[in-house]
C-alpha cells in the first residue's frame, strides 16, 4: 500500500500593514503546469483544490497547502510539487493570468457553471455587499498601517540603546558556525512566504510544523529593534550565497522584516521566537538573545514610553482584526448567493478532467 504523502502549510499572501502582500511568485514560478481557478465566491476552487490534492496524496505525493489569510479554513493553492504542478486561486486580491498560456498556464473557469439568471435577480444586494467587503479590508488595513506607526516607535526607543557592532559581530560568528566555509558554484534559490497571517480569527501561525520539524532550531529571541529580522535575513543571504537553497518566512505585519528561515539540506531553521514558541526544548537547539546587545539603561530610560507604545500598538492591530471578522461574515452572506447558483455537477467534471490533468 503506497503511503499517503504529507501536508506543508503556509501562507502565499497576508493582509499586513501595507495592504494586501502577495508572495506568490517564488513558489510557483518553477512549476511545468499551473492552473488558474477563476470565479465567483462560494463557486467550489478551495473545495476543489483540497478534494485534488487528496488524491495525489493518496498516490504517495507530497502537497502543499498555501492557506488563505482572510479565510484559513479556505486554500488559495495546491501544489503537488513534486510533479511539477499547482493549482491556485486566480481571482482578487490576488489576480492571475498566464505568462505562457496553455504550454504552461492554463485557466479554468468555474463561473461558467454559475447561474446568471439567479444571480442578476439579487444584483443590487450582490453589488451592496462586494463594496462593503471592500470597504471593511480598507478600514483592517487602515488600523494596521496605524499601528505599525506604534510599532516603529517601540523599535526606535530600542534601537536607541541597541549596540550595532556587537549584533553584527554576533551575526558573523553565527554565519560562520551555521554556513562554515563551503561555498557551492552557483548561488541557492530562494522562495519567500509567510508562516503566520492576520486573519478574521486571529493571528494564526503554522511555526510549530515549518520550524519545528528541522533538526538543527536555531531560535532569535529579542525586542522590536533589537535586530533579530537583521540577522535572520543576512543567515538567509550568506546560505543563498554559499550555494544552499533558502526558504525566507516574512513578518505577518510588517513583510519588510524576516520571522525565520529554513535550510532543508541542513535540517537547519532559524525563526524568531514570536513565531514558534516550542513546548519541548531539545538540549541541542540553541537560543540567540538580541536583546543583550541593548543597553539596559537606555531601555529603562524608555520603558513607559516603550510600554505606551505597544498599548497603542496593540490596540490599533486588534482594531484591524476586528474587521476582517466583519468582512468574512460578509463574505459568507455573499457566498450563499453564488452556491445556490452554482452547478456543482458541472463542477466535477471539470474537477475529474484537472484532476486527470494534475496526474498525467
Amino acid at each position: 500500500m503506497t503511503e499517503t504523502g504529507k501536508i506543508r502549510r503556509y501562507f502565499p499572501g497576508g493582509n499586513t500593514a501595507y495592504g494586501f502582500t502577495s508572495l506568490w511568485n517564488t513558489n510557483i514560478s518553477d512549476l511545468e503546469r499551473l492552473i488558474i481557478l477563476k470565479g465567483g465566491p462560494g463557486t467550489g476552487k478551495s473545495t476543489m483544490m483540497r478534494k485534488i490534492g487528496e488524491e495525489i496524496r493518496k498516490k504517495g505525493y507530497g502537497i502543499e497547502h498555501l492557506v488563505c489569510s482572510s479565510d484559513p479554513d479556505s486554500l488559495d493553492g495546491m501544489i503537488a510539487r513534486q510533479r511539477g504542478a499547482g493549482i491556485v486561486d486566480g481571482t482578487a486580491p490576488h489576480m492571475m493570468d498566464p505568462k505562457y498560456p496553455i504550454v504552461k498556464e492554463k485557466i479554468v473557469n468555474l463561473a461558467d457553471c454559475l447561474s446568471e439568471k439567479k444571480l442578476q435577480e439579487h444584483k443590487e444586494e450582490l453589488v451592496r455587499l462586494v463594496d462593503l467587503n471592500s470597504e471593511l479590508f480598507r478600514q483592517a488595513y487602515e488600523n494596521f498601517y496605524a499601528a505599525k506607526a506604534f510599532y516603529e516607535e517601540m523599535k526606535n526607543y530600542y534601537g536607541e540603546g541597541l549596540d550595532v557592532q556587537a549584533l553584527d559581530q554576533m551575526t558573523k560568528e553565527l554565519i560562520k558556525h551555521l554556513l562554515g566555509e563551503e561555498k557551492k558554484k552557483e548561488t541557492g534559490k530562494e522562495r519567500h512566504r509567510f508562516a503566520a497571517a492576520s486573519t478574521p480569527e486571529g493571528i494564526i501561525c503554522f511555526g510549530e510544523e515549518i520550524f519545528g520539524g528541522q533538526e538543527n532550531k536555531y531560535k532569535i529571541q529579542g525586542r522590536p529593534g533589537t535586530g533579530k529580522s537583521v540577522m535572520i535575513q543576512k543567515i538567509g543571504t550568506a546560505a543563498l550565497q554559499k550555494g544552499w537553497d533558502v526558504v525566507f518566512y516574512h513578518n505577518h505585519f510588517d513583510p519588510n522584516e524576516m520571522d525565520g528561515i529554513v535550510i532543508e539540506k541542513l535540517n537547519l531553521a532559524v525563526f524568531d521566537s514570536e513565531v514558534y514558541q516550542e513546548k519541548v526544548f531539545c538540549s541541542k537547539d540553541q537560543i540567540i538573545d538580541t536583546f543583550l546587545s541593548v543597553s539596559k539603561r537606555t531601555y529603562n530610560d524608555n520603558k513607559e514610553k516603550i510600554e505606551e507604545a505597544e498599548k497603542e500598538y496593540h490596540k490599533k492591530r486588534e482594531a484591524g482584526l476586528e474587521k476582517l471578522k466583519e468582512a468574512k461574515e460578509v463574505h459568507d452572506r455573499l457566498e450563499k448567493y453564488y452556491v445556490d447558483a452554482m452547478d456543482f455537477a458541472k463542477a466535477e467534471k471539470i474537477e475529474d478532467a484537472v484532476l486527470k490533468e494534475m496526474l498525467g
